[in-house]
């Protein structure tokens, strides 16, 4: 029986924010990420775990365990996962362990980057409790772990090896909450592997002295190199656009200048010696950003629309046939009527005038204690609560929008489970060099004064790209969702919108911003 070990120290980059949870809430903060013991944020093993096990193929499941209680093949998970912790800024030392002493970058990332999220409704407006902040951690920071798979029997090709390891360069190799609103994208900068054959001495000896530590290179340990990404359950959609003009995302204050600026965001950067860049003169560097949940958002409404065309579900329909869309007035009045015995339908006029000044003196109590239609309205939404979504819901979260971009389910029904979208995106930064900022002044005249209305005097910031740069925009839809051909045609036809300048983005669009036009390929 031949055992063997493989070990592989991996140093990843986050190419875009991400949050594993902690938990708990701050004063000002919805939600806090994970911190270590020296109050750096870090990523537990758990999650590396989660993460890898959800997008590992079920050939390879076998290797994190099995539970089988019926026949007694019961075993545990012969891979195991260091947490990954933060490198410091001179991109060699990986802060594990309690410290005395932090560097100025590591204490630069205990404070924090916030993404203000709001959730808009068909309204144009937020949702109840769709408001919240929450902390991430900034593009640009890096992490170390290590990864051992033992094999006790021999039984691990090399070939599946390297399959496990290609995972974490998968487009679908999301780290944290969030992963399909463009956060907890990672790239590889480094991965250094070596297999021990513990049946030889030397190797097994080698092994020993290998400390399964992700502050520590492996020994005589070899590079691998990733193949370009295999993207076999993932079909990508490569944009390239360019902003007609201007576009606005707002960051939902304002500064020194202007009452509303557009959204910026701290990064990190590594220059060519592999060192971290984190400040321009003693200021974190920044760059300008369009968030994926913006982009996300508005192909998510023109999907909608466009899957209700193709599966003929309108609006006048939506409206026939409701019984409790809400109590009829004419039959409310009639069944009073009825309660007390008169026939309405054979009333002289006095007796009418009569009876509606008795109904306009009474109290609306009055009236509806003594009104069956009513109570029975009453009744059926009393039996509806907690058993289904609001009118506008409905319309806007269809089938379509729920198998392509996930549904949070109902948690008044165990059968209406919460879904995970099968659509990948991911932010656009922009460095500050290639943007150009215009300040827009408005003003609403009062037509009686000729003056400025109250509070209807404010200036903004809108941004433009320079050089009319093109905007590279990789979407992945997962394949087996694209088996639907309505789901397909309505999806493609909303690209088709958004590169044809018939699908603005971001915020002021009713001013002229936020027009794209581009290609696809595919």
């Amino acid at each position: 029986m031949k055992k063997q070990i493989y070990l592989s120290r991996f140093i990843i980059e986050t190419t875009s924010p991400f949050a594993i949870k902690s938990g708990n809430a701050g004063i000002i903060l919805d939600s806090l990420v994970a911190r270590d013991a020296n109050d750096l944020p870090y990523i537990p093993a758990t999650s590396l775990t989660g993460v890898l096990r959800s997008i590992l193929p079920l050939d390879l499941d076998h290797w994190f365990g099995i539970q089988d209680k019926d026949n007694d093949k019961s075993k545990g998970s012969q891979v195991i996962l260091s947490d990954a912790y933060l490198m410091d800024e001179d991109g060699k030392t990986v802060l594990t362990g309690l410290r005395g002493k932090i560097s100025p970058y590591a204490k630069s990332l205990k404070s924090y980057v916030v993404r203000d999220r709001v959730k808009i409704n068909d309204k144009g407006v937020a949702t109840n409790q769709g408001k919240f902040d929450e902390e991430l951690v900034p593009k640009g920071v890096r992490f170390a772990f290590m990864l051992e798979i033992q094999d006790d029997n021999g039984e691990l090709e090399e070939k599946e090896w390297f399959d496990l390891l290609s995972l974490f360069n998968a487009p679908e190799f999301r780290i944290g909450g969030g992963s399909r609103n463009g956060r907890g994208v990672f790239k590889v900068i480094d991965c250094s592997i070596k297999k021990y054959d513990l049946s030889d001495k030397d190797a097994l000896k080698g092994y020993l002295e290998q400390p399964f530590n992700p502050a520590l290179p492996i020994l005589k340990g070899e590079k691998f190199t990733f193949n370009s990404t295999s993207n076999t359950n993932w079909k990508k959609y490569s944009l390239k656009l360019t902003a007609r003009d201007f576009f606005h995302f707002g960051a939902g204050f304002g500064d020194e200048e202007v009452d509303n600026t557009v959204k910026k965001e701290v990064v990190i950067r590594w220059d060519s010696n592999g060192s971290a860049i984190w400040q321009d003169n003693n200021e974190a560097i920044w760059e300008f950003l369009i968030p994926a949940t913006s982009i996300k958002g508005a192909l998510a409404h023109r999907f909608a629309y466009h899957y209700n065309k193709e599966v003929g579900h309108f609006s006048d329909i939506e409206g026939k046939g409701n019984e409790n869309s809400g109590p009829d007035g004419e039959k409310e009045i009639s069944e009073y009527f009825s309660n007390l015995g008169i026939d309405d339908n054979n009333l002289s006029m006095e007796e009418l005038k009569e009876l509606q000044g008795k109904l306009a003196s009474m109290q609306p109590s009055e009236f509806f204690d003594k009104n069956t239609a009513w109570k029975n309205f009453e009744a059926d939404c009393e039996k509806a609560k907690g058993k289904g979504m609001t009118r506008s819901e409905a319309v806007e979260i269809n089938n379509g929008v729920k198998e392509l971009f996930g549904y949070e389910g109902n948690p008044y029904d165990k059968e209406d489970k919460a879904k995970r979208g099968n659509v990948l995106i991911h932010d656009i930064y922009f460095k500050k060099e290639a943007i150009t900022e215009k300040l827009f002044n408005h003003v609403a005249i009062d037509r009686y004064t000729g003056g400025a209305k109250a509070g209807a005097l404010f200036n903004e910031k809108a941004a433009a790209v320079k050089d009319n740069t093109g905007i590279n925009l990789d979407v992945y839809v997962n394949k087996t969702t694209l088996s639907d051909s309505k789901i397909t045609s309505a999806w493609e036809t909303t690209l088709n919108d958004l590169i044809e300048g018939r699908l603005p983005l971001g915020g002021k669009t009713n001013y002229g911003h936020g027009i794209f036009t581009g290609q696809i390929t595919q």
